[in-house]
């Protein structure tokens, strides 16, 4: 399988308001799944509006995504993201999607409630790193019982530097999705066990200023007692980031 991924972030004063603005583009090709084949197109923006010691910033999205070349989902996004400008605690984030699927998977269509938060420790053990958790929740109420689910998940990262300019991260994300219906065939509702083990390389300054390169690897592991949704995955890539 080979992919791309090419974003976008934006940020400039609009009617005295810090505006910032993303966009995401994905795509992937398999050589023996062609029918997986995706390509994505997503957007957020919102200005941020500082209130007592915090910003405030509502938002709007949008997410298209093709899949084999044919429409798949059109996805709208309405919410709110409030983050101290002091503290550990980074970010509180809640988000209410519309997803509306192509005719061609009925039962998809729903009201996705995301909600999530973040908080950060540094200069734990020595100057420089930091420790990050991550948990959030997601309620996708879906018409049909089999794509309905409940998902808490948490996530923990540790950074180290290495030295000048390279750090380590280490993290794990543990999942766990409940679903309201069963699939063909299965005589129990769904539930799932998510794990992902990830480590990481980051290179600053690699070559010249404002240029970072990374590389990555993830153990995904996924648990069912639908065994058609068991799966192993072992993930290496690389980044290359260009900040100006």
């Amino acid at each position: 399988m080979g992919s791309v991924r090419l974003g976008v972030d934006d940020q400039r004063r609009i009617a005295g308001l810090n505006w910032k603005s993303d966009a995401q583009f994905f795509a992937n090709a398999y050589g023996r799944f062609s029918t997986g084949d995706i390509i994505s197109l997503s957007g957020e923006t919102g200005p941020d509006i500082l209130v007592g010691s915090a910003n405030l910033r509502p938002l709007a999205g949008i997410t298209l995504v093709a899949l084999d070349g044919d429409g798949y989902l059109r996805q709208f996004t309405l919410g709110g993201q409030w983050k101290p400008t002091s503290g550990v605690l980074k970010e509180i984030s809640l988000r209410l999607r519309n997803n509306d699927f192509d005719k061609l998977f009925p039962g998809r269509d729903a009201w996705v409630v995301d909600a999530g938060a973040s908080a950060e420790w540094r200069d734990l053990g020595v100057e420089g790193d930091s420790l990050s958790l991550r948990p959030a929740y997601t309620f996708n109420i879906a018409k049909q019982g089999r794509y309905r689910y409940h998902r808490p998940q948490g996530a923990i990262d540790y950074r180290y530097p290495l030295a000048e300019n390279w750090r380590l991260v280490g993290g794990l994300t543990v999942a766990y999705r409940d679903y309201d219906g069963a699939y063909a065939g299965t005589g129990e509702h769904r539930e799932d066990w998510y794990f992902v083990p990830r480590a990481q390389v980051i290179k600053t300054n690699f070559l010249r200023p404002n240029l970072t390169v990374t590389g990555y690897y993830q153990f995904q592991r996924n648990i069912s007692n639908d065994d058609t949704f068991d799966y192993d995955n072992h993930v290496i890539g690389g980044n290359l980031i260009w900040s100006f």
